[in-house]
């Protein structure tokens, strides 16, 4: 006859054949709601899609957060944390430039960051920490008061301005369609159809390349009209 096991035994052995509940980190959490959300529109994000992609419960979200909203919220300081920004090297010219350049790279990396730089009248404390250099950079070279509130405005407006038109711009230069061009005078309709044409050879770099450039050399004018010196 077989001896019996102790309890103890027995329901250690079948503990570990059930397993235990995932234990997950915010960090987990909210990596993988950025991962998800470079799939899908945030209207279409919830909290069960999220589990399933976890491989937890839904309800074990709450105990990290109490709504969708608050996740979001979370999201939001989690997408503008991962921003790298660029060492300070050059002159400022330069150091706008590269500034520029990472934050597109970022918004490349988490699509999502678009929308949630004011997601409903809120303002990420992360994402006033990706553009606080440039604020300090702009003060620093002679911008203050109205003045600086202004040029910060139109600099930031401007450079996500761009950023969200040239995600798209490129694919819809090649793809879309025009209507009959009968009612421009002929030499007018001749130079759409050329610019039309020569729409399609612009790529994503160098429609990024000209307008950073052209951003940073607004920045320099307001700093000359405001200082008188634009080095």
């Amino acid at each position: 006859m077989r001896a019996s096991r102790p309890v103890s035994e027995v329901k250690q052995r079948t503990a570990g054949r059930q397993g235990r509940p995932r234990r997950l980190s915010h960090e987990a959490v909210l990596d993988a709601a950025l991962e998800l959300l470079g799939d899908m529109p945030l209207q279409e994000f919830t909290l069960a899609k999220l589990a399933q992609k976890l491989g937890a419960s839904t309800m074990s979200l709450y105990t990290y957060y109490a709504s969708r909203d608050e996740l979001l919220d979370a999201v939001a300081e989690r997408a503008f944390q991962l921003f790298r920004a660029p060492e300070p090297k050059g002159r400022w010219q330069k150091r706008v430039l590269d500034w520029l350049w990472a934050l597109q790279r970022h918004v490349d990396r988490y699509p999502i960051t678009i929308q949630l730089m004011a997601r409903n009248g809120h303002l990420p404390m992360a994402w006033l920490g990706v553009w606080a250099p440039i604020l300090k950079l702009m003060h620093e070279h002679g911008l203050e008061g109205k003045r600086l509130a202004e040029t910060f405005d139109w600099f930031i407006n401007a450079a996500v301005g761009l950023i969200i038109t040239q995600r798209s711009a490129t694919e819809i230069s090649k793809s879309f369609a025009i209507g009959d061009l009968g009612a421009f005078p002929l030499e007018d309709g001749m130079l759409v159809l050329r610019l039309l044409h020569d729409l399609k050879s612009v790529d994503r770099e160098t429609r990024f390349t000209l307008g950073f450039r052209r951003i940073v050399e607004g920045l320099e004018t307001c700093i000359a009209e405001a200082t008188g010196n634009g080095d």
